[in-house]
């Protein structure tokens, strides 16, 4: 965890007692001003904001699992493609071409981009981090917000809080664990029995990775959820 980073914003409104103003996101300074202990002292002309930062909560930054899924995808989706285009070429670079008909190492290319496809559409779906749901305002304050303008001719609307992100695929990502896990297995068994050439467990290697590097992103994503979770259940409750 790094150390809360503050920001000195300049205020030009009267006088208030007031310190260090610990946030998780960066308020207008005329937003700040409201939230400010009474019993500290701030400059008058001078208020200190600090915002909580950590790498894995950065607001607007996909989560640690979509991450994992986009990066699965993309190389997925290019290798089958490849496989499709050149399937001698591609597949000869592991395995003996010549022992599989190229049809046959085509329908592997596709399927296998198909795969990477459906990485893709769980990871670019699922949202961003969610940032953290700003506290109500008063009626007071909103009300003079609104009459501010009208005068002004501002038209400026509210904006609605995101608490979570767009969508958030877990069970795909669990279930692509436990399947990648079961053929690095599957494929060590072929390499064992000599019913395949050794080549073979590089895939499997890179499953074995792959599975292993989605739990930990999962693990990550769930902690950083839950924590945004905690946060603003703290927030509402004060």
């Amino acid at each position: 965890m790094t150390a809360p980073h503050c920001t000195a914003l300049q205020s030009s409104t009267k006088a208030v007692k007031g310190a260090c103003l610990q946030r998780t996101w960066r308020p207008r300074a005329a937003d700040a001003l409201k939230y400010l202990p009474s019993n500290s002292s701030c400059s008058p002309s001078r208020l200190q904001v600090c915002s909580s930062h950590h790498p894995d909560q950065d607001v607007g930054s996909r989560t640690p699992a979509a991450k994992a899924a986009i990066f699965t995808g993309t190389y997925a989706t290019v290798a089958g493609l490849a496989l499709t285009m050149s399937p001698v070429t591609v597949f000869g670079l592991l395995f003996d071409a010549t022992a599989v008909p190229r049809g046959w190492i085509r329908v592997g290319g596709i399927l296998f981009a198909l795969i990477g496809m459906q990485y893709l559409g769980a990871g670019l779906r699922d949202g961003r981090m969610p940032p953290p749901s700003p506290q109500k305002e008063s009626p007071s304050s909103d009300a003079h917000d609104a009459s501010e303008n009208e005068r002004t001719g501002s038209g400026k609307s509210p904006q609605a809080p995101v608490g979570r992100p767009v969508a958030y695929s877990r069970s795909f990502y669990e279930a692509s664990i436990w399947s990648r896990l079961f053929l690095a297995c599957g494929f060590a068994v072929l390499v064992a029995a000599q019913e395949s050439q050794l080549t073979l467990l590089v895939l499997a290697a890179l499953n074995l990775a792959g599975a292993l590097s989605m739990l930990s992103a999962v693990r990550r994503t769930d902690k950083a959820l839950n924590l945004a979770a905690d946060n603003k259940q703290s927030r509402l409750s004060s």
